[in-house]
């Protein structure tokens, strides 16, 4: 569909704290076209090659290296410059050997760096579960995607982590947000944070539910929808 006279560049000051770049290096960024991630998560994938990973010196060269398909995004190419990336979204360049997964650390969004192998996999936090027609198990995960699942595999929960496979999208593990599990802190003072779950507290009145956690031998709490169950020994550094 045409963009009918919508803006595609922002003001740099206006950017969003996740996007983490310089505010005073020239007036306009990249604006990310609607996706999966909300605007204030997200950033777009020109302005992730240029001014965070440093493999293009400008938007310029951005859009030529996207166009020619070198770009994949979740393990498919993305032609577009202003395609929205965000949270545990994977960025490959199979040309450079570069694979970067993207995570918050104080409410930037951070390339990680990736091997070839972990880059086939990601990791899809469950946000809403319905029952469709047939018996089945719809799942809606954070990064928009969809996935049914049968009957079977009913005990998967809101809160919980699938590691799917990408682009192909078959889930190759569950990750429980259960007592004892590795969880990142994707939103708020804490976020960046690798902690392990300590008590998940019931919803109290109009309070939103939260979660008791351990990091570095100390004790935070959190809400739970900022709670990331991740695999053990997953680092942010």
């Amino acid at each position: 569909m045409a963009s009918h006279g919508s803006s595609r560049h922002v003001k740099r000051l206006n950017a969003p704290n996740a996007a983490g770049i310089a505010r005073k290096s020239s007036k306009w960024f990249r604006k990310p076209d609607a996706g999966a991630h909300n605007a204030r998560e997200s950033l777009s994938l020109g302005t992730l090659l240029v001014e965070r990973l440093r493999v293009c010196e400008n938007q310029r060269e951005a859009k030529k290296l996207c166009g020619a398909g070198l770009v994949r995004v979740d393990g498919r190419p993305v032609k577009k410059p202003s395609f929205s990336v965000g949270l545990m979204d994977i960025i490959s360049i199979p040309k450079l050997s570069l694979n970067v997964v993207l995570v918050f650390k104080h409410d930037v969004l951070q390339p990680l760096p990736l091997d070839s192998k972990h880059a086939a996999t990601k990791l899809c936090r469950v946000v809403g579960k319905t029952k469709v027609l047939g018996g089945q198990v719809q799942l809606g995960l954070h990064d928009g995607r969809t996935l049914l699942v049968p009957p079977t595999d009913a005990s998967i929960s809101p809160g919980d982590t699938l590691q799917v496979s990408v682009p192909n999208q078959k889930i190759q593990g569950v990750l429980k947000l259960v007592k004892g599990a590795t969880a990142l802190v994707v939103r708020g003072r804490h976020a960046g944070q690798v902690a392990s779950v300590e008590e998940l507290m019931p919803q109290m009145g109009k309070k939103k539910p939260e979660a008791k956690l351990t990091a570095n031998g100390e004790s935070l709490i959190t809400l739970k929808d900022y709670v990331f169950v991740v695999q053990p020994g997953f680092s942010v550094t």
